[in-house]
């Protein structure tokens, strides 16, 4: 099964960052995840509001190479299920809630760059506070070129159960963030344009572009 799409890094070195680096659970409750790729980031500034919301959102997708172990982050959603809203782990499926889980598949964003099947993703946000952005060696960054989709974090989440309604499940929030290696820039769009322009066949000395844009 293919690691991660869309990257510069070899298998050995997904392989070996993921294993020094697993999912584990925090002294303070947090969740600190394994090297994932960004995507659709919004770490220094707020997200557009989707109505009926009146603000966005920090945070972001985490995608999750297919060779890491999840079950530390899917216990803490159980944990939080069970406090929460013990009905959605009824084993009876006729009396199970159904509620949202904060797990998505890789599969259904395969339109966009750096996404694989067979893979699972996160989405990460924090309403009220911007997430700590720091680099390896914990110094605070503030230039924003530097967080784009495709750099690869180490970043501190929380789960936490919301209640809107028909709209209920468990979430996690995004705490901070760790830059630990570039790769490719993802850009976000899925299209091969190498494919897309295969059939295209002018001569540049042939074509007089004088006007075309007035």
């Amino acid at each position: 099964m293919t690691l991660m799409a869309d990257t510069d890094m070899t298998d050995e070195w997904i392989e070996k960052a993921v294993k020094a680096n697993p999912f584990r659970l925090l002294d303070s409750g947090n969740i600190l995840t394994c090297p994932v790729r960004g995507s659709f980031l919004n770490l220094f500034e707020r997200s557009r509001p989707i109505p009926p919301a009146t603000e966005g959102s920090y945070g972001g997708n985490l995608i999750i190479p297919t060779c890491a172990d999840i079950s530390v982050a899917e216990q803490a959603v159980v944990r939080v299920l069970k406090e929460s809203c013990p009905d959605a782990l009824n084993p009876d499926p006729k009396k199970r809630i159904k509620v949202k889980t904060p797990f998505k598949d890789q599969g259904d964003m395969l339109k966009y760059d750096g996404y694989v099947e067979g893979g699972k993703f996160l989405t990460a946000t924090s309403r009220k506070n911007r997430p700590t952005v720091v680099d390896r060696h914990q110094a605070i960054i503030t230039d924003e070129t530097r967080i784009y989709p495709g750099v690869w974090l180490v970043c501190t989440i929380r789960p936490f159960w919301y209640d809107k309604g028909v709209n209920k499940g468990v979430s996690f929030g995004l705490q901070s963030v760790m830059v630990v290696a570039e790769d490719r820039n993802l850009g976000g769009g899925g299209e091969d344009v190498s494919k897309a322009f295969a059939g295209v066949k002018i001569d540049a000395g042939d074509v007089d572009t004088s006007g075309l844009f007035d």
